[in-house]
């Protein structure tokens, strides 16, 4: 299906060493246009005529889908649930401003004051996990940056935080959020 990568043309590379027999060597990227599990592969040998189903040979493309918008409040333990496609221990994650500062990584861009770098904290299930931060400052309009297991962060904009701050005006007895 074209929202999973399409029907994709590969080249194979002859690699042999020391005289042994050459070893076939196929890549192919795919680009997913939406989240899926359980994917597997199914390909056609040139001149066999029919597609064969590779069972064994299986991807996710993972994403995260939720929550929308989660508000905060400095000083407070906030418990995050997760849900996407892909989702599992040893995923980590952090809040960031735009997808550049997500590309930029962990070290340049992860925020101590809004929990820096949160590793999922339980799994709950494939498509689902919590995370666990504590913010320290206000924010506004973060993103979450995630990365499932040794991928790329990826930047997922629709999943935003914000940390407000809630104080007492002087005086008059009204709460000003800030």
């Amino acid at each position: 299906a074209a929202d999973f990568g399409g029907a994709q043309t590969v080249a194979a590379a002859a690699a042999g060493a020391n005289g042994t027999a050459p070893v076939e060597e196929v890549a192919a990227t795919f680009t997913f246009s939406r989240a899926a599990a359980g994917l597997r592969l199914c390909y056609w040998h040139d001149g066999a005529g029919a597609w064969r189903l590779y069972p064994s040979l299986g991807t996710v493309a993972a994403a995260v889908l939720g929550p929308a918008r989660t508000v905060g409040v400095p000083g407070d333990r906030e418990v995050v649930r997760v849900e996407g496609v892909g989702v599992a221990n040893g995923d980590v994650a952090f809040w960031a401003q735009d997808a550049a500062a997500c590309a930029a990584g962990e070290a340049a861009s992860a925020r101590a004051d809004l929990g820096g770098v949160v590793a999922v904290s339980r799994a709950l299930t494939f498509t689902g996990a919590e995370l666990v931060f504590t913010p320290a400052a206000t924010a506004s309009g973060l993103g979450l940056c995630y990365r499932f297991s040794t991928e790329p962060y990826a930047f997922f904009p629709a999943v935003a935080l914000d940390v407000f701050d809630v104080t007492r005006a002087e005086g008059r007895g009204a709460r000003r959020v800030s």
